[in-house]
């Protein structure tokens, strides 16, 4: 039995979790009833992108289910908030969480969870952000770019690269990113926004590496009609932890099935249509970048915020 509790803007967000979802229902569990609950925070996406790929979601795991054992629910939650999620997590109301990796990061601090996979996208486990501006522009440091047009990836999926961005402001201009562009617009994927770009429907556009590779293999003028002006070091794409002391006998079997996923048809269905490949155990040095992003964006913002007060 699947059953899913989510808003309309929940579908990336729980696209780890889906996978998850598809690794219980292999008949390995024992026949006693097993409940999972999974939580996540809903992220904002166009309704009609959501509705789409809902439906091709739920398509998908019906085909799983058809082979799912019978004593096995696993149930996702959608959170408005991280503190309405770590609030779910300290009362032990879910036994899983799946975010970006600032926002394990800030969960981590408040609950001890244990983070147990990394996901690995197109472009890889890690993404470096990169912002993009056209090649002929006279912009050559972020500090030109002040009142200018911004596009950006909605949703969690641009969580960390905005997190880096905003450092980025603060540390070089004093100011938050959205303080510092004139209008900011959100694309739907890293293709849409990479185009806003190559077309000049913006002055500057930020999205994942992968991303723009592709881009430059399928046509080779986007390489030569943008150029980078920045990019971060390597963050994951998304990570899953367990709630502290969740039962180990279920840790074992989830971990288990879930680095194997990919070798399952079904399961490669599953990660095609959420952009992703494969899971491996997560290791500490995995968010070593993020919390050290994550450190400098709270003394940054601190800065700033004294500053601002400082003044007559």
């Amino acid at each position: 039995m699947f059953r899913t509790m989510t808003g309309p803007r929940s579908v990336r967000s729980v696209s780890a979790l889906g996978l998850i979802c598809h690794a219980l229902s292999m008949p390995v569990f024992p026949a006693e009833p097993l409940r999972v609950v999974g939580g996540y925070t809903a992220r904002a996406f166009s309704d009609a992108y959501v509705q789409d790929a809902t439906k091709a979601a739920r398509n998908s795991f019906q085909r799983f289910l058809e082979n799912a054992a019978p004593h096995t629910t696993f149930e996702t939650v959608a959170f408005e908030t991280n503190s309405d999620l770590i609030q779910a997590l300290k009362s032990k109301r879910i036994d899983m969480v799946g975010g970006s990796p600032n926002q394990i990061v800030e969960i981590a601090r408040e609950v001890p969870i244990e983070p147990a996979f990394v996901a690995e996208g197109v472009s890889g486990f890690f993404h470096e952000a990169v912002l993009l501006v056209a090649a002929d522009s006279p912009f050559r440091q972020l500090e030109d770019l002040e009142g200018k047009t911004l596009m950006l990836l909605e949703g969690a999926e641009g969580g960390h690269l905005r997190l880096w961005l905003d450092t980025w402001a603060l540390r070089d201009t004093g100011r938050p990113f959205e303080r510092f562009f004139g209008v900011i617009s959100l694309g739907r994927n890293g293709s849409q926004t990479t185009l806003a770009c190559f077309f000049a429907k913006a002055d500057a556009c930020l999205v994942p590496r992968g991303t723009i590779d592709e881009a430059r293999k399928a046509n080779p003028q986007v390489a030569l009609k943008l150029r980078e002006l920045g990019s971060s070091v390597g963050l994951p794409a998304a990570v899953l932890a367990f709630r502290p002391g969740y039962d180990a006998r279920v840790k074992a079997m989830i971990t288990e099935i879930v680095t194997h996923v990919q070798d399952n048809i079904f399961g490669q269905q599953v990660m095609k249509l959420f952009h992703q490949k494969r899971f491996i155990r997560f290791k500490p040095e995995h968010l070593a970048a993020t919390e050290a992003l994550v450190r400098e964006h709270e003394q940054l913002l601190k800065t700033s915020r004294d500053g601002l007060m400082a003044r007559p």
